[in-house]
């Protein structure tokens, strides 16, 4: 048996004894659910003291916030695409069927990640309250089948009550954190592959033409060498590449692979040598990190295989960790109930109509849109028509 599955006994485990243990303080259900008055005194005097902090927070926050939540909800119009994001609880390669609908993570980056996105998130709602006045009813802790979770608990009525600005700051605050907690991360990641990393290869795309060269023998993976000369980053690759002509036969070895190819002439440099791959543009948060997405980085030699280890874990942590924190916050802000981007839209309206009912019913009808667009987005267009048997 592997640490994997020894890891994830013990996790279960672990879980289930808590819960034996604190079950005359757990309220059983299809939610497990643990609520305590413990930590809200602390969370009224945090607030109290950094006032003004959080009230510029709050306000920056709330533009952002729309901002985000506006990109999100256009995002999923566009129909790019998105995927669930789950933990690795079984050992081995989910179906592709599967994989279509959901990227699987390691069962412990799930764990610690929720607890390093909720805790922030929840804490910030949390300061928003006791700044706005709304009494905290409790705070706590819940477990929806493997999906743990946190709360801090306002007095409903109260904040129903409550102005929409109010409602809008603090439905905002607790994603913005979530995107500070992203940033903090990316510095973090960026951080560790200057220190830790160094460069070791090239990805590269193939071109779709079956005229190509690398479409022909079906170039991929991580390019390490051309010919014998060592390939680390892009410009190693365009060196070599430039001494070539049509016709030449090179040898590009991968890290899983050996491939013989044949070059044909550049379709825009008459007389240079061309395989047909395409190099990713960078995009704006390549740029601000100078991470290079066409580079494999590789834990630098000098370390043991046992620092290696480590090294690889934790950057691994961080970067998963980094992703689900922007996506839960671009999620959450989308606009429907009962996420915070309902209750922030909701306010919105309110706030500019000066009509409930009518901001009540505009959100419903926005969140039925909201929900219709994730599913087409989840499942695929092409999928459902299959289901429907349209293809």
């Amino acid at each position: 048996m592997n640490f994997e599955i020894l890891s994830i006994l013990a996790f279960f485990g672990i879980l289930a004894t808590l819960v034996i243990i604190d079950r005359k303080n757990i309220e059983f259900g299809i939610i497990l659910m643990r609520r305590t008055k413990k930590g809200e005194k602390g969370i009224k005097e945090f607030a109290k003291k950094h006032k003004k902090f959080f009230n510029t927070f709050a306000n920056v926050g709330l533009v952002i916030a729309i901002l985000l939540s506006i990109f999100g909800f256009f995002y999923l119009f566009k129909g790019t695409g998105v995927k669930l994001i789950l933990p690795k609880v079984f050992p081995g390669e989910a179906s592709e069927s599967v994989q279509k609908f959901v990227f699987f993570m390691p069962l412990w980056y799930w764990v610690i990640g929720l607890f390093i996105i909720l805790v922030p998130h929840e804490l910030s709602h949390g300061f928003l309250f006791a700044l706005e006045k709304i009494k905290i009813k409790s705070v706590g802790l819940f477990l929806f089948l493997i999906f743990p979770g946190g709360f801090v608990e306002p007095d409903e009525k109260q904040f129903q009550k409550s102005s929409p600005k109010k409602r809008m700051r603090i439905a905002s605050v607790g994603s913005i954190t979530n995107v500070c907690v992203f940033i903090l991360l990316i510095i973090l990641s960026v951080s560790m592959t200057n220190l830790f990393y160094e460069e070791n290869g090239v990805y590269v795309f193939q071109i779709n033409n079956t005229y190509y060269p690398a479409k022909q023998v079906n170039l991929t993976g991580i390019i390490t060498e051309i010919d014998g000369n060592r390939i680390r980053n892009i410009q190693d690759f365009e060196i070599i590449l430039n001494q070539t002509n049509p016709g030449d036969n090179i040898q590009i070895k991968t890290y899983e692979k050996v491939y013989n190819i044949t070059l044909i002439e550049h379709p825009d440099i008459p007389g240079k040598g061309f395989i047909g791959v395409s190099i990713a543009s960078p995009n704006f948060l390549t740029r601000i990190t100078e991470i290079n997405p066409n580079i494999f980085y590789e834990v630098k030699s000098v370390y043991s295989n046992s620092q290696k280890s480590i090294i690889i874990w934790f950057k691994g942590l961080i970067d998963w960790v980094s992703l689900i924190s922007i996506g839960v916050a671009v999620a959450n802000l989308l606009p429907f109930l009962p996420f915070d981007g309902g209750i922030m839209w909701q306010a919105i309206f309110e706030k500019t109509t000066k009509k409930k009912k009518f901001s009540r019913r505009m959100i419903k009808v926005l969140s039925i849109i909201t929900y219709g667009l994730l599913i087409l987005n989840l499942i695929g267009f092409g999928s459902i028509l299959e289901i429907l048997g349209l293809l």
